[in-house]
């Protein structure tokens, strides 16, 4: 039923204004939500930054593979 139904069958409109009111800002409030979710979406690395995150992994595999085994046991 929509709000011009309702107030034809006589509910307060100052009641029917609040709900319209409480509707909006719950609207509003999901639409925020929305809004910072998708500003949140992290962004596309570039091939450079590929690239050195490959490098800095390499030389932890060599500082790993170097390591004492009992300090690789306790991590």
């Amino acid at each position: 039923m929509g709000y011009r139904a309702v107030l034809d069958a006589g509910i307060d409109p100052v009641v029917v204004a609040g709900w319209i009111t409480e509707t909006e800002a719950k609207r509003k409030a999901e639409q925020m939500r929305l809004d910072q979710a998708i500003t949140k979406v992290p962004k596309r690395l570039t091939e450079e930054e590929i690239a050195a995150m490959v490098t800095k992994l390499g030389d932890l595999r060599k500082l790993l593979h170097s390591a004492d085994p009992q300090d690789k046991a306790d991590v």
